[in-house]
Formats: C-alpha cells, structure tokens, sequence
C-alpha cells in the first residue's frame, strides 16, 4: 500500500512538473512568435502576402493565451459526469502514449487535443540495444531532402514574400535542389522569405504512432481506402489533396500558417521530428462553433468567395484560409454565439478562445476533428502525420464536410474525391453491423446518410470536376454517380426499416 501512495505521488509530480514546464514554454514560444512575426513585417515587400496576413496574424498572437491540460483520468472521469455540449475542464490532456491510446480506444475521437511529451511518448526514442542514440536535427534534415531528391519531383512551395493578388497565394513549383538551398540561408532576401512545404509523401511505410497502431475503430479510413470503387470504376492513383492519410511537412523558422481545420473532419496526428512548433488551437471544434467563428469574420471570408470563381468555391490551389482582427465589439460577439449543443463537442453556449500548445522534438499531438488550427515555427521544423475517421465519429465528419462546402476558406484543403466514396462503403458497413467494429446507433446512421446527401448536394463545378464546362460536371466526374448510389443506399435504409 506504501509503494502505491509512494508510486501516485512520484506520478502526480511528474506530471506537475511537465505541466509547468510546457506551460512556460508556450509562453516563451509565444513571446517568440511575436517577436518573429513583427521582423517579418518590416521586412516584407510592400504588397506581399506577409505583409497582408502578418498583421491579423499578430492579432490572433495577442489572443493567445498558453493552454492548461488535465490528466488522463481527469479527462476519463468528466465525460462520464458531464453532457456532450459541456467543457471538459481543460485545454487539453497531457498524458502519457500508452493513455493516449487507451482514451482513444475506450472514448473514440478526442474532444479536446491529447499531448505526449517526448519524455512519455514511447514509440519516438532512438534506441539501440538499450542505448540511446539520438541523431541531430541537421542529420534528420539531410536526411529529409535526401528523401525529397529521392522522389525527384517539383514540390509546392508557398513563399510569404510574393505579390498579394485578387484572388489567392498560389504555391510556387520548384525542384528539390533548389528548395534546400532556400531551406539552408540565413537571410531572407526581397524575393522570398520563410518556406513552407506542405503535403510531401511520407517516406514510412506505416507512419501510425506505435501508441495508435492498429485500434480498429480508428484506423477505418485506411480500411475503406483498400476497398473497392462503389462506382464500379478503376481507382486511379490518389493525388497528394486527396483523402490521404499520411503526410510530412517542413516549415522554415519564422513561417506560419493562418487558422483552419483539416478537411472531412478527420482527426489529425503530429510528430515533431526535428525543431520545435508552437501550435495555437480554437477551443471549440464542433460544426456549430466553427459556424460561429466564420460568422465573426465574415467580411474576409466573403470577400474571398467573391474573388473566387464566382460561384461561392475557392480557387483550390491557392493555401488562403482566412482570419481577420480581433476588433469585434463584446456585444457582437455575445450575439453571435453557437446555439444548440450537438454530440461530441465542446459547450456551444460559450465563446471559444485561442490556447497554445508547445511541441517539441519526440512529442505526439493528437489533434480533435474540426480544430481550427495557426501553427507558427520559432524553428526549422521537420512533422510527420496521420489523418483519422473513427467509426464513432462519422456523424461528426460528414457535419464537418458540409460546413466545407458551404464555407470552403475555413481548410486549406481542396475536397477529397475519395470521401464520398469512402463514406458510402461506411454507410454499407453501418448497416450490416459489421463486427469488430463499434457502431453507433441506427438513428445515427440516417442522419450521417442525410449528411452525405447534403454534402455531395455541395459539390458543383469546378470543385470535383477535372474539366468543368460550363458549370456542368464533366464527364469523368463520379459526383451524379454517387449521388444515385446514395440514394439508392438511403432506399434500401428505408425498405429494411419497414
């Protein structure tokens, strides 16, 4: 009993100490992000895109405040005392790999972000026969543009120095040489500031966190992805923007990135590799909340559907999303609240605020569905990543995907010709109650298939299609199909009911 009490106690300390620890750190990284932030303004081009987004950029800073996480068993004791609109106690858990696998398991998607120190991440060490053995961030970065060279191909580069258009920054190609060259100066020129380089293939053959690996619930999207086209036609090779579910990226220091949510409300896994990364979250991730959000920056977010292709979609290339100032009045806020709780999310009835996390070399964040998300490097930073459904989250995906259509600026993602396919094979599994997975039920089913309908209704021209002609679908386009396919699910949902 005495090694117990004698046990709790050394764990309670340590997790103090962390929380501590990671709390100064957001602060210091936010002190950082300001500084750099405000640099690259006075030496940003006049007319560049830095210069056009650094400033609301800094705005979001000063509404950040270092979150304050809750232990595993905090996390695990509220939900079972509290309703599904209610707050969780805190901004996020910090926990250890082996409890963040065991909330994800026993919980499905997270409601609020779960933090594994490096110190407690089991699966990031680097150990050989007992002896660590630890490479430096600049061999892991040789290593990396090795990989790059390896794939011999054009990458997307989104560079903050460049001419602000009417419509949106497009990333620049160029060819891997180049790009390392550009990652390794230590002084930007006029011409281009700090890089970033986003949706690079994963060199892992399984670039799942041991700690997740293998949950059946949660690794369905890669199941769905190996199944069959319900279409009936040959899969092609998915592209880098679609419904993938792996990917690295490498921000130079200095660079971010504004607010936005990965798309299909998927929930998203990071690994720092090398460097450090500050990580500013919005508190409150339901369909209704980001609602709200968009709503209290509305004139940038309309502006930018205007200057799109004028029928309300972005040009998808371009990486915009989409925040404006924080000079909202207390009583235009208080007006524009969410209302209505909904499955799985935080308390609607209160305004949402900007926390940040501090991610370091070894940590594994794992990140909720729908998490509006600015993430800003004080470091070179090298981040692996694995995109989630959960099969107790699927309502809550197809919420997320039809706020998409109707609000493209809110990801910085073009939508996934997979998804719907995907998600039309879940429909299939749902109903046949397809063992070794966890369903929800059957009432939820229906509304999911109501959301999918609701969601490809959404998808117009040129969104989904390769060669749109005059806002029809071309003729590749599996949109008119899929739809009939779906409602063909819906009727046999019908039948089986009677």
């Amino acid at each position: 009993m005495k090694e117990a009490i004698a046990s709790f106690g050394r764990e309670t300390l340590a997790w103090e100490w962390m929380k501590n620890r990671l709390i100064t750190a957001a602060h210091d990284a936010l002190c950082t992000a300001v500084d750099g932030v405000s640099q690259l303004m006075k030496v940003a081009p006049e007319g560049s895109w830095a210069g056009l987004k650094a400033p609301d950029y800094l705005d979001l800073l000063d509404q950040c405040e270092p979150g304050i996480p809750i232990t595993a068993a905090e996390y695990r004791e509220n939900l079972q005392s509290i309703g599904p609109a209610d707050s969780v106690g805190g901004d996020y858990v910090l926990c250890t790999a082996r409890d963040a696998r065991s909330l994800i398991d026993d919980l499905g998607p997270p409601r609020v972000p779960i933090l594994v120190p490096p110190e407690w991440n089991i699966s990031h060490g680097w150990f050989e026969g007992g002896t660590r053995n630890e490479p430096s961030d600049s061999d892991l970065f040789e290593k990396f543009f090795s990989w790059v060279k390896v794939l011999d191909q054009p990458m997307d580069v989104t560079n903050p120095f460049a001419q602000a258009t009417d419509e949106f920054q497009l990333p620049e190609k160029m060819p891997p040489n180049d790009i390392e060259a550009l990652f390794k100066r230590q002084v930007f020129d006029k011409a281009m500031g700090p890089i970033n380089l986003l949706e690079i293939r994963s060199r892992d053959d399984n670039p799942v966190s041991p700690c997740l690996a293998e949950l059946s619930d949660f690794k369905l999207m890669r199941d769905l992805r190996s199944l069959p086209d319900v279409t009936g036609a040959d899969k092609v090779k998915a592209k880098a923007a679609d419904l993938s579910w792996s990917f690295q990226i490498c921000g130079q220091k200095g660079v971010f990135s504004e607010p936005h949510i990965d798309h299909h409300g998927v929930t998203t896994t990071i690994t720092v590799q090398a460097g450090e990364k500050l990580w500013p979250i919005y508190s409150r991730n339901s369909a209704q909340a980001l609602e709200s959000w968009i709503e209290q920056h509305d004139e940038y977010i309309l502006s930018q559907n205007k200057t799109g292709n004028g029928n309300g979609n972005r040009n998808r290339n371009g990486k915009d999303n989409g925040y404006t100032n924080g000079n909202t009045s207390d009583e235009d806020m208080q007006s524009q609240k969410g209302d209505g709780p909904e499955n799985g999310n935080l308390d609607v009835q209160e305004e949402g605020r900007w926390t940040a996390l501090y991610l370091r070399r070894g940590g594994l964040l794992i990140q909720p569905p729908g998490t509006l998300h600015a993430p800003y490097s004080p470091t070179n930073v090298l981040c692996s990543g694995t995109m989630h459904i959960d099969t107790r989250g699927l309502v809550k995906s197809a919420e997320l995907s039809v706020l998409e259509t109707k609000h493209p600026n809110i990801t910085n993602e073009e939508p996934a010709m997979e998804y719907a396919n995907c998600m039309i094979q879940a429909a299939r599994m749902w109903r046949r109650m397809v063992v070794g997975l966890r369903w929800l039920p059957d009432e939820d089913r229906k509304r999911f298939l109501q959301l999918l309908q609701e969601y490809m209704d959404g998808l117009e021209p040129p969104a989904c299609c390769v060669k749109p002609k005059r806002g029809a679908h071309d003729r590749s386009c599996k949109v008119p199909k899929l739809r009939k396919i779906l409602l063909e699910e819906k009727a046999t949902d019908n039948r089986t009911a009677r």
